[in-house]
């Protein structure tokens, strides 16, 4: 029923969207490589956790609403320089023991994925962009994870269609998070024979990331991205683990469709310039000043040639 919910919210959100003074849809497909940092499980296709294989593109943005890598967001605030969104999103962390080659591996519990809400907040400066996203897990009986990262991009044009975003990140999460997904419980110890492991303190991982952005178009662009991240020793010293650190890269191309004023914006034709439209009226106006200085000659000759005679 919960999930029925969040499918119906998105819904709205869409359709609602779509409906608000401007909205843009990108839609692409990619191919990206997730490393899992659990035991023998490397480059398996999900939509969530690690991957290897295409990937569907899918986002949304709009006055009100929005659909991004933090999820279903709702925009509070937007000034240029702060942003503030509440968010409706899931918790990408999973561990299903059939992707696992390890025998002891497999008779571990599943840890499934959850779905959260909470908060973005932005700081778009000149030197740089500041994010902060808090979530908590709202489906009891889970994982009851708090989360929350901060991370710094900045943006380097390189020209006026490529770009580059370095970026640095730290994620903190609650024991409670760590627990459930990376530690041992007693039953799970006598069966598989991993010793019992439980995670009792908060802790944070680390990650760096750098994105390439190249736009063929105004709308068609293809992006290529990597990352790397140090694992909490939270996660390190868990005997599900066998990893110090995790990456992962994705390439995509990508296309931007835009609705509502932004639309008609684009097939609205452009006013030509204002020193575009003084040259035209200056290049018009010597012909009508050459008229009546050719023809006050005439008339003086001829005045001239009359005054003799009156003489």
């Amino acid at each position: 029923m919960k999930i029925k919910i969040l499918l119906l919210a998105l819904l709205l959100s869409l359709s609602l969207g779509l409906q608000a003074q401007a909205a843009t849809v990108t839609l692409g497909v990619g191919y990206g490589y997730g490393q899992s940092e659990y035991r023998c499980v490397d480059g398996y296709m999900e939509m969530f956790g690690s991957y290897r294989g295409p990937l569907p593109i899918v986002a949304f943005d709009s006055a009100y609403f929005g659909l991004g890598v933090d999820g279903l967001a709702l925009h509070v605030f937007n000034n240029g320089l702060l942003t503030a969104d509440l968010l409706l999103a899931p918790f990408s962390n999973k561990y299903d023991p059939e992707n696992s080659d390890v025998a002891v591996m497999k008779l571990l519990e599943e840890r499934k994925m959850t779905a959260a809400a909470g908060f973005a907040l932005g700081l778009n400066t000149p030197l740089g962009s500041l994010k902060a996203v808090g979530k908590a897990d709202i489906l009891r009986g889970r994982s009851d994870s708090l989360t929350l990262a901060l991370s710094y991009s900045y943006r380097i044009m390189l020209s006026q269609r490529f770009m580059l975003i370095p970026s640095i990140g730290i994620q903190y999460a609650n024991s409670k998070h760590y627990d459930y997904y990376y530690g041992v419980t007693v039953d799970e110890a006598i069966n598989s024979g991993l010793p019992y492991y439980e995670v009792e303190e908060t802790d944070h991982s680390t990650s760096f990331g750098l994105t390439a952005i190249y736009g063929f178009t105004e709308n068609l662009g293809m992006m290529l991205s990597g990352n790397y991240t140090l694992l909490a020793d939270s996660i390190k010293e868990s005997p599900m683990v066998d990893e110090s650190g995790t990456w992962g890269a994705m390439a995509a191309i990508t296309y931007k469709i835009g609705f509502g004023d932004d639309a008609k914006r684009a097939a609205a034709p452009k006013p030509q310039p204002a020193a575009q439209t003084q040259r035209q009226t200056n290049n018009a106006q010597p012909n009508a000043h050459r008229q009546p200085n050719s023809v006050q000659p005439n008339a003086q000759r001829q005045q001239n040639s009359v005054q003799p005679n009156n003489r």
